[in-house]
């Protein structure tokens, strides 16, 4: 982020509150302090192309940061991508973002404590949220994540190096009518929100996040999924063998989903990462190299990947996923075997060494096979 700003604000006992920011640069990062005092609050549609809408409170200041650009532009609305919010802010105004349509990033630091009405309105491509602190600090993330309900990405970076990142999946709310009462009921859809909810004063519970994953796997997006546990698995801030676990065996099955984000992000120690992790079959990743090739060739874009897709590249193509594997000779594991096939399969072990094995013994696993209840994943 490049600096070059004419920045106005005003001053308060608190500290200073910025009215509104001009330069050239879409990506501005702000100073920690104005007129000498910190920068604790963004005003109300700072940021919006409505700034006219509010009068601010108190005599207007004007600060030069770096040299601005001899015709400065206000840093608003479709103009702005990304934004360097200082380490002392504590609240965001109202509409502060409001109609920021082509913004896609916001890094904070840990003291955010209230934000506004309608702070993200409009705000469709803001998928990423940087904040510069502790993974395991309190911070104003509650407040900030109730503030979008899209699909997101939350990096912890306190001195330029990511430490844990955390998926925060899109939820929706509806409300439905009870007619002759005329009371409304609210229904939330999506795991978003209860992934929202995992806080203790303000520091991330990660056990109550890893848990909700299980419920999180009857109705989130496969891609979404593969790339929340890789990241878990990255960063294992917090991570207990249970979750571990949890997240390994759901990659098994779909590690080249995973794969997909670090191919499009050229991230080659993360697929190192995921290679290592040892989900990957050779039948897998010799199908990850050719989706890979064909991302390097132009003749695929990476977000058209699909778990369908992936599936057409396996050698099973076009055949129906197993519905319950037999693991003879008192075994408890796959081997590697069809891993990415078997994400849903019903696993049936037995004694029985398999030279030895009859017809008996097969009816023994089909009658074992159907007293299971399949979740598919869910609960």
């Amino acid at each position: 982020m490049e600096n070059g700003l004419i920045l106005e604000y005003t001053l308060h006992p608190d500290g200073a509150h910025l009215v509104r920011a001009l330069g050239e640069t879409p990506c501005p990062a702000l100073p920690d302090t104005l007129g000498g005092l910190p920068l604790v609050q963004i005003g109300d549609y700072a940021f919006s192309a409505s700034q006219h809408k509010v009068l601010p409170k108190g005599e207007v200041h004007t600060a030069q940061i770096g040299t601005p650009p001899p015709a400065p532009q206000p840093l608003c609305g479709n103009f702005l991508q990304a934004v360097r919010l200082p380490q002392p802010l504590q609240v965001l105004g109202n509409a502060a973002f409001y109609n920021c349509r082509k913004l896609e990033q916001l890094s904070f630091g840990p003291q955010v404590r209230s934000v506004g009405s309608d702070l993200f309105t409009n705000c469709h491509q803001l998928t990423r949220f940087v904040m510069r602190a502790a993974p395991e600090a309190p911070t104003g993330l509650p407040p900030l994540l109730g503030a979008l309900q899209t699909d997101l990405r939350l990096t912890f970076t306190p001195n330029g190096t990511v430490l844990a990142a955390l998926r925060y999946p899109e939820y929706w709310e509806e409300l439905e009518e009870n007619a002759p009462a005329h009371i409304f009921n609210r229904g939330i859809h999506g795991q978003g929100y209860r992934y929202r909810q995992c806080f203790t004063r303000g520091v991330v519970d990660y056990t109550a996040y890893d848990r909700t994953f299980e419920v999180a796997l009857a109705e989130e997006d496969p891609t979404m999924l593969a790339e929340l546990a890789f990241d878990r698995l990255r960063w294992p801030v917090a991570l207990t063998e249970e979750a571990r676990e949890q997240y390994t065996a759901y990659l098994a099955g779909h590690a080249g989903l995973a794969a997909g984000r670090l191919i499009r992000e050229e991230d080659d120690e993360g697929l190192q990462l995921l290679c290592s992790l040892s989900v990957f079959t050779v039948e897998s990743l010799a199908q990850a190299r050719q989706l890979a090739q064909q991302v390097a060739e132009g003749t695929l874009k990476p977000e058209d990947i699909t778990e369908e897709m992936m599936s057409d590249h396996m050698y099973t193509a076009g055949q129906k996923d197993p519905d319950f594997i037999l693991r003879p000779s008192g075994e408890k594991r796959l081997s590697n075997f069809m891993l990415w096939q078997a994400a849903y399969a019903e696993l049936v072990e037995m004694d029985v060494l398999w030279p030895d094995f009859t017809r008996d013994d097969l009816d023994a696993a089909i009658m074992e096979f159907n007293r299971r209840s399949r979740r598919f994943g869910g609960l």
